[in-house]
């Protein structure tokens, strides 16, 4: 793949949007390389994928589809874990889980424990195992007398840390299938609510809100920093505060706590200019403390990646950085932080147009960013799992249009090792079942 020099520090000039040179090279032998795309499952749940990785190697990965339940299609949860880094899977998802519907699901690693979560309605499910998913605990958490949907979970240490959105009870019937309410309820309890174990998840402090505002799907990740202390999550709000966004116009906030969640303040970042490609944008945390965002936008009628930083927490932003240009599209970015190298996902077309309307072949990509904070970073970007979707990307949420194909929901994911290997997956709709599939693939370094 070819070598992609970047020079970042130009993101620092004033009033501008800097070309990084396009993210588009074919394949070759050079570095990064990653093992054969493997499939988890072809039959089986698999869009908004979240992958993580334990110290020893194991691998786990979670995914929402569609399945039959009770005679309808809806959407279901499932689990898996790989011993031998990728090439077998089990499935490891709790019994009950498996049975009940999903808005959301998630999976997160403590050290050798697994926890796995679910969303449905009024309840959050989450279950830990000691055992890599053989047998699993339920754990309780504290309700949030509202209808509930994304939710992020990080332990750092013995704590977990947990943020879940909370949508207001006029929401049932968009939930079901039917238009969403208009204007926004104002209900007390909806928005961004916060909870904290400092146990594991054995005892839980009052659940907190810590934004009134609600997001149906414009919310970035949860990230801390190693020792717990600092919090920040990406949020946008649409310029006219409907309660389903038109990622179109808008702001994007950072709702940040140095304090290990015990107050927070709301950040404003910069505004959004023109369409999204991306419902959900990504945050990442260096080690060194500085904060990445990506994300998708319009830029002359097609959709490519932008990347800002943060040296302050949030409080001040980098100008964003075009990372790609030229005739493709890109959509659906995601980061992770490894020490201070940051890599990134997302799904690329070779044809030029706006995500949701371009009719072409799609493939995952994966990018390796290494001195973000330097004079010259470095950028490598190669293909790796060519051909996973066919059609247009809409990763607008509950704003697709007719024609506009949600199928991959929000997001692709990636995890890094104990050793700095980066595992990534993406979800695919080229198989035979009419849902969503992970496809998984790892760095052969």
């Amino acid at each position: 793949m070819h070598l992609l020099a970047l020079g970042l520090v130009a993101l620092l000039c004033a009033g501008c949007t800097v070309p990084a040179g396009p993210l588009t090279a074919p394949a070759s032998d050079a570095w990064p390389r990653f093992a054969a795309s493997l499939p988890v499952s072809r039959d089986l749940p698999g869009a908004e994928p979240v992958v993580a990785v334990a110290n020893d190697g194991t691998v786990y990965v979670e995914g929402i589809g569609t399945t039959l339940l009770d005679g309808q299609r809806t959407n279901v949860n499932k689990a898996w874990r790989s011993d031998d880094g990728g090439a077998h899977w089990l499935d490891i998802t709790p019994p009950l889980l498996g049975q009940e519907r999903s808005n959301d699901g998630f999976l997160a690693l403590q050290g050798s424990t697994v926890f796995v979560s679910n969303v449905f309605s009024l309840t959050l499910d989450l279950y830990r195992s000691e055992d890599k998913g053989q047998d699993w605990t339920p754990v309780p958490v504290p309700h949030i007398p509202l209808l509930m949907h994304r939710h992020w979970l990080v332990p750092v240490g013995s704590a977990l840390h947990l943020v879940v959105e909370a949508l207001p009870p006029a929401f049932l019937p968009f939930l079901a299938g039917q238009p969403p309410p208009v204007p926004a309820t104002g209900t007390p309890n909806e928005g961004l609510w916060y909870l904290r174990s400092n146990d594991g998840g054995l005892t839980w402090e009052a659940p907190v809100q810590i934004d009134p505002n609600v997001n149906f799907a414009g919310q970035g990740n949860l990230v801390a920093s190693a020792d717990g202390q600092k919090l920040y999550v990406l949020r946008y709000a649409d310029a006219d505060g409907a309660l389903t966004p038109s990622y179109q116009q808008g702001q994007w906030y950072v709702l940040a706590s140095e304090d290990g969640g015990s107050t927070w303040q709301r950040r404003d970042a910069f505004p959004l200019t023109t369409e999204l490609a991306s419902a959900v944008e990504p945050l990442a945390l260096l080690r060194d403390g500085t904060l990445a965002m990506a994300w998708s936008q319009l830029v002359a009628n097609h959709s490519l990646l932008h990347l800002a930083t943060s040296a302050d927490g949030g409080r001040h932003w980098s100008k964003p950085m075009l990372l790609g240009q030229g005739a493709v599209t890109q959509a659906q970015p995601w980061l992770a932080a490894h020490a201070d190298r940051v890599g990134l996902v997302w799904y690329q077309a070779d044809v030029p147009g706006p995500a949701a309307k371009v009719n072409a072949s799609w493939s995952g990509w994966y990018a390796d960013i290494t001195g973000l904070g330097g004079a010259l970073p470095q950028l490598h970007a190669t293909r790796v799992a060519p051909d996973v979707h066919h059609g247009n990307i809409c990763a607008r949420g509950p704003a697709c249009g007719p024609g506009e194909d949600r199928r991959l929901l929000d997001y692709p994911w990636l995890a890094f090792g104990l050793d700095g290997t980066a595992h990534a997956v993406w979800a695919s709709t080229e198989w035979e079942k009419p849902s969503a599939f992970t496809v998984f693939a790892r760095e052969a370094r």
